[in-house]
């Protein structure tokens, strides 16, 4: 069998190129995952509540984008009335309160983590500064 063409022959360049082109295309989910499973309980813990207020806010934004889609559909076809739009208008208001509490706590959250990352023992920098890149990527 004759050896491999030298062009198919990965170089360091190329073997590093691909490794970071991976980390790159990793999901911030899946980064910080892989980061919480090797890490401290205590920063683990922090970033599952970090993960439950994004997954909150998502939710809360997204039952605020279908009462303002319900409103407009409702406007558009004429049938909102007083007795249907002050109790979406109230609803509105209202999910616009919980959206600002859950940005809140998702920022109080973050510096949480923020902290537990710069004092995670045995973390290299690199490894400190990908994990919080990660948890931008997520964040508001």
């Amino acid at each position: 069998m004759a050896p491999p063409a030298v062009d198919s022959i990965p170089s360091v360049s190329t073997v590093g190129s691909t490794a970071a082109t991976a980390a790159i295309a990793s999901s911030p989910v899946d980064i910080l995952s892989d980061y919480a499973h090797r890490s401290s309980q205590s920063f683990s813990v922090l970033l599952n509540r970090y993960f439950q207020a994004l997954d909150m806010l998502a939710a809360y934004k997204q039952r605020e984008a279908t009462l303002l889609a319900l409103m407009e559909q409702q406007q558009d076809s004429n049938a909102l009335d007083e007795e249907t739009y002050l109790p979406l208008k109230d609803s509105i208001k209202i999910m616009r309160l919980h959206i600002d509490q859950a940005k809140k706590l998702e920022a109080k959250t973050f510096l949480k983590c923020f902290e537990a990352v710069k004092t995670e023992p045995g973390w290299s920098q690199e490894k400190k500064v990908s994990v919080l890149q990660a948890m931008l990527a997520l964040g508001e």
